[in-house]
């Protein structure tokens, strides 16, 4: 049971480190276009 919750909130830091990691990505990238 513990492996299991500390799995799910495993892939739900996963997932919002990796939407942070795209907004920072589109910044940058914004940042360099203009």
């Amino acid at each position: 049971m513990i492996s299991v919750v500390y799995t799910i909130r495993g892939s739900r830091i996963r997932i919002i480190s990796a939407r942070a990691a795209r907004r920072e990505e589109r910044k940058l990238w914004n940042a360099n276009t203009l």
